[in-house]
């Protein structure tokens, strides 16, 4: 219905003559052959072209007309007036009605060009009461073509009834709208619409429109009659050129023609241009922004007309964005539309216009005059920036992987909305993935004028090192995208610190017991460090990251023979970070022993591993958690049962993924086999050595023989003589080439190294002990700073082995004597400590002396050490005349004094018995029955090994100056030989620590000299006067020579033991030790002096054999070891 009407034109001929196809045999054809335009084109048309022809009249109504002979006189017909608007003659012809209801006269005529004809129209009804209507075909044609081309054609419709005056005719059945509202339209431009009316019933519905005088309305068809449903009434309104104003207009509609069957219908219509309102009365008012940035605002079309309306935008200025530019508006319809100001220049106020042209569109093809609006856009440009409070912010310590939050306040206090980005940079070093391990939330957001917004920081570290980070913002261009301003610097609002801790282990200090183990010198402490390479492992336990895995091969001890005796390993780990760290061991199967099934009874079974090598190395964790600063053990069992070499690996895992591979290799000797490993270290390192030393500096590198043999050794130099030879001077060199090494024993070799030019000097050396040859590397670096020179690495003095399975244990057993002259002593003082609840422990000091470079004394070396008791020993180092490096162990033997009388009466019980049964026998039936001991030899005592470590450097006496430091010159003896030096001394003692010294040294010794226990030492230690001596006969010189030499001030010897006589004993007095045991047994006369004062405690100890060495009155029996122990160098007083 409210599509518009499809117009065919058809056109056909009977005749002779043929036709072409072509458009010039249409006469006059529509110029619009479809639309309503087309259909209503033989109306009037006021606003066209004027047409080929035109007829006064096209609707007629004939009214009532009675079907008598004798009133067909007075039926009065109508006219129709045609006027021919061409320049050619044309040829009129009307068509007739078959039924000759309906005629017009004449039929056919010429009508001359710009000139008007009449013709008539009746009405002859044939039936009565009956409706009557009719369109009539009007052909035209030229005159000078009326045989070539087809005819133009127009038509009248006519209408009329034959029902008595009197009769109203039937009633009529029918629907019909009330209002009929057009499309919306343009002034000066016509618009369509149609409708129905409907037919009810079988008789036909006669209809006639009756319009105003003045109508801008037009109805086709304006009257007919249905014989069908219903019929199609078109309807067009013509509006007033450029007037927009509503038009209704009510028409009259009369069906069957009678004017009581009368209806009333009203048209409605809109005539209006195009435009559009935006909302805020046309402003469009931005909120200020930054600089670079886009501020958007929704801007609202409404289109107030009933038009489809096409706009667009013209001449928009850069600063503006509208989202479309240009599109079209339905009828009262609204469009939404974002609009982007974007600002170029600071502190500025923008306000522009922007015209926007309007245009009405009908199925989609503008049609009218463009109208504009004009839109009104305001804005301004403004500086802001943010701050956060607090602007620091610490995590303090946070372990790995764990996270962490803290916040601050981010405060927008500028006149702008601000979009920011947050990102973090380093401030120093680039350490750890802050882009991974930072994050911050919001990350990316906007914070509006006058408000702060709250910024969360959370920290995942995955890297153990101290982040520093600052927090930083960038502006984005606007709220919605991360696309960041150009050309614009990170703006600093806080920073951040983090320490990540990645919880370790730390080998604090090892400790080792030998059961059974005869070469108890190869598990003292410096040698288990350098063996089990702690350094190396605290190294990879510092820097193993997580997901990693490294290993550690640990060559325990040189070869060992095979033998039932066990090492005892202690392993001290603490944590040493502030989080707790969770470990755990396990042993990593990699030799080839295969499952074997054990049955228990007479169904159970299970499957487990037979293997040999389960035993030779076991460990064992005390606890598996530990927490910050705290200490574990973890125990190592070594046995030495399995001859060849062994690999077993245990695994340590510490958490967050990290494993250590422990790779412990024991080598396993048979009694007849040879040693292939046999130095103490296969590289000896010199270190930094002052190219500027005067006396040469010597290190000592040991050899150990294991075997049951003597064997001999040499020393291959070749490689050191090619080395001098280049430097033309010698700076390798070994005294001990050659000699014999007993077995069980070990000897040093003597390295020398001095080098005379800047540089690096390495050598290799082939060492040959038997029939085994090993390498031995030399290398060492010169240095011009003798302050630069490096000895030794810091090993734990203290002893770790305070352990249940450990029978005793030292207060220290790694001694440092670092600078010691030679020629000198120095004296050290030792606690042992029996942990043993119940037995006593007896004990023996295997002291060293290493001829002409070093002896170690240990005071009392034997004894008995009561349960849980305690007892000191004095340490005395000599040093002799070779200056140099020395690592020297000093065993000690322990065993069990209870459980070695209880098994030495057991063999002395078994021999008594044995001697009452020898020769006892009994007769029986069943033969001769030989009695045997009842009483069994029980087990002979474990013996226990524990070593005492001492590294020493002894230094020449011309280097002295530059060694030896105030402090270690303090600690240290009186030499023993004088020695006269000319060059200029270096000074290498501080001022301030001069100071120091001084007021220490004041004290002390205003302290010792003011005591009463000095004034009976000083007596002890001075002879008593001899008054047999003035029984001799003298004369007066020898008398002032006698007296002169009692002014002479006391030797340095005398002091030195004066001083360490007093120092041992207020040591002893402080920390109520017992002295009993520092007095030799041997004298009856301490025995029955310590009877009588039982409780005076013993402050008078025994001077040492070396002094008595030196003294040019030494006897002969000074060669007895005993004799040389237990001798005094000076007369002992007990008053």
């Amino acid at each position: 219905m409210k599509n518009e009407p499809i117009i065919i034109e058809l056109y056909g001929s009977c005749s002779a003559l043929s036709f072409k196809t072509d458009s010039d045999v249409i006469t006059y054809p529509l110029k619009s052959k479809g639309g309503f335009k087309g259909y209503m084109g033989d109306g009037t048309d006021t606003l066209g072209d004027i047409p080929p022809i035109s007829l006064s009249k096209h609707y007629f109504n004939l009214g009532q007309t009675d079907v008598d002979v004798e009133n067909l006189i007075q039926t009065i017909p109508h006219s129709i007036c045609l006027t021919n608007h061409n320049h050619s003659n044309l040829l009129i012809t009307w068509e007739k009605d078959t039924d000759e209801i309906f005629n017009i006269t004449p039929s056919e005529m010429l009508v001359c060009a710009h000139q008007s004809a009449l013709f008539e129209l009746t009405f002859n009804p044939n039936t009565k009461s009956n409706l009557y209507g009719r369109k009539i075909i009007c052909s035209v044609l030229l005159e000078h073509k009326k045989h070539s081309t087809f005819p133009f054609v127009t038509s009248v419709t006519v209408i009329g009834h034959s029902f008595p005056v009197i009769s109203n005719g039937w009633i009529p059945q029918y629907e019909i709208p009330q209002t009929v509202i057009m499309p919306p339209c343009m002034p000066s431009y016509p618009v369509y619409t149609t409708f129905l009316i409907k037919r009810f019933g079988h008789l036909p519905l006669m209809f006639q429109f009756v319009s105003p005088s003045a109508s801008h309305f037009l109805v086709k068809p304006m009257l007919g009659v249905i014989y069908q449903d219903y019929e199609i009434i078109v309807v067009e309104m013509t509006p007033k050129p450029q007037d927009e104003q509503i038009y209704i207009e009510r028409w009259t509609v009369y069906f069957n023609g009678n004017m009581k069957n009368e209806y009333y219908i009203d048209f409605k219509g809109y005539a209006e241009n195009a435009n559009v309102v935006f909302d805020n009365n046309n402003v469009l008012s931005f909120p200020p922004v930054m600089l670079g940035c886009q501020q958007f605002l929704q801007l609202a079309m409404r289109n107030v007309t009933r038009h489809t309306i096409k706009y667009q935008f013209y001449q928009l200025p850069p600063e503006l964005n509208i989202q479309y530019i240009s599109g079209e508006i339905d009828a009262n319809d609204t469009l939404y539309q974002e609009c982007s100001f974007s600002p170029d220049e600071p502190n500025i106020d923008y306000d522009f216009e922007v015209q926007c042209i309007l245009n009405i569109v009908k199925k989609g093809v503008p049609i009218g005059s463009k109208y504009s609006v004009i839109l009104c856009v305001r804005g301004s440009s403004k500086i802001g920036s943010l701050k956060a409070t607090p602007n620091e912010l610490y995590f303090k310590e946070l372990e790995y992987n764990n996270t962490k939050t803290l916040h601050f306040d981010l405060i927008n206090s500028s006149l702008v909305d601000i979009y920011y980005k947050l990102i973090c940079t380093h401030r120093n070093w680039p350490l750890g993935n802050i882009e991974e391990d930072v994050k911050l939330h919001p990350a990316s957001e906007t914070i509006f004028s006058g408000s702060h917004k709250r910024i969360t920081v959370s920290i995942t570290p995955h890297t153990a090192v101290y982040y520093e980070f600052a927090i930083r913002y960038l502006i984005r261009v606007n709220f919605r995208s991360d696309a960041l301003i150009a050309r614009q610097k990170p703006v600093w609002i806080c920073n951040v610190y983090c320490m990540c801790i990645l919880p370790t282990l730390k080998v604090q200090n090892i400790c080792a017991f030998g059961y059974n183990q005869h070469c108890t010198i190869h598990i003292s402490k410096q040698f288990l460090w350098k063996r089990l390479h702690v350094n190396r492992l605290n190294k990879i336990l510092e820097n193993i990251l997580p997901k990693e895995r490294k290993s550690i091969n640990i060559d325990l001890f040189p070869m060992f023979q095979c033998n039932k005796g066990v090492i005892l390993i202690e392993w001290i780990m603490i944590n040493p970070s502030s989080f707790p760290i969770t470990l755990a061991l396990k042993r990593i199967k990699n030799c080839s022993c295969k499952p074997v099934i054990k049955k228990f009874g007479y169904l159970l079974q299970h499957t487990e591993t037979d293997c040999i090598h389960t035993n030779l190395c076991t460990v064992n964790m005390r606890s598996k958690t530990l927490r910050p600063k705290e200490e574990t053990v973890i125990g190592m069992k070594i046995h030495y049962t399995l001859i060849g070499k062994t690999a077993i690996c245990w695994e340590l895992d510490i958490g967050h993924d990290r494993y250590v591979m422990l790779n412990v290799v024991i080598n396993c000797l048979a009694e007849s086999q040879s040693q292939d490993n046999f130095l103490s270290t296969a590289s000896v390192n010199f270190g930094r050595t002052y190219f500027g030393n005067k006396g040469i500096m010597y290190r000592v590198n040991w050899i150990y023989n294991i075997t049951n043999n003597d064997l001999p050794y040499s020393i291959d130099i070749n490689n050191i003589c090619k080395v001098n030879k280049d430097y033309h001077y010698e700076v390798f060199s070994c005294l001990t080439q050659c000699g014999v090494i007993k077995t069980g024993t070990a000897i040093p070799l003597l390295l020398k190294f001095q080098p005379r030019m800047f540089g690096r000097y390495k050598v290799i050396v082939p060492i040959t002990m038997g029939d085994k040859t090993e390498e031995l590397t030399m290398e060492g670096e010169s240095t011009f700073d003798f302050r630069l020179a490096s000895y030794a690495r810091t090993i734990p003095s203290y002893c770790a082995c305070k352990t249940s399975l450990f029978p005793a244990y030292f207060s220290i057993d790694c001694i440092d004597v670092w600078f010691l002259p030679m020629h000198n002593v120095i004296v050290r003082m030792l606690l042992v400590y029996n942990n043993l609840d119940f037995d006593a422990l007896a004990y023996e000091w295997i002291c060293q002396d290493i001829p002409e470079i070093l002896y170690i004394d240990i005071f009392p070396r034997k004894g008995i050490l009561h349960p849980k008791a305690v007892q000191s020993f004095r340490i005395k180092i000599y040093t002799k005349g070779y200056p140099c490096r020395i690592d020297v162990h000093i065993p000690c033997i322990f065993f069990n004094a209870s459980k070695r009388r209880i098994y030495q009466r057991s063999i002395i019980k078994h021999a008594i018995l044995s001697q009452e049964l020898a020769g006892q026998f009994t007769i029986t039936e069943k033969g001769t029955y030989v009695p045997k001991p009842w009483i069994k030899i029980l087990n002979k005592p474990d013996v226990y090994y524990k070593t005492l470590s001492l590294r020493c450097s002894v230094c020449t006496v011309e280097d002295e100056s530059t060694k030896v430091s105030l402090l270690n010159e303090l600690k240290a003896s009186p030499a023993n030989v004088i020695y006269f030096d000319d060059s200029k001394k270096c000074n290498v003692i501080d001022e301030k620590e001069l100071c120091i010294v001084k007021f220490i040294l004041e004290g002390l010794l205003w302290d010792i000299v003011n005591s009463k226990r000095f004034k009976k030492t000083v007596d002890s230690l001075i002879p008593d006067r001899n008054l047999y001596y003035t029984q001799f006969m003298m004369d007066i010189s020898e008398r002032k020579r006698l007296i002169r030499r009692s002014y002479i001030s006391p030797p340095l010897t005398f002091i030195d033991s004066l001083l360490e006589q007093m120092l041992f004993s207020i040591i002893h007095d402080e920390f109520s030790l017992k002295t009993t045991h520092l007095i030799p047994n041997e004298d009856i006369r301490h025995r029955n002096y310590l009877k009588m004062l039982p409780k005076q405690k013993r402050t008078d100890l025994e001077n040492e054999l070396e002094e008595d060495r030196h003294d040019e009155s030494n006897d002969e029996d000074n060669n007895d070891a005993d004799y040389q122990y237990l001798r005094t160098g000076f007369r002992v007083s007990f008053v």
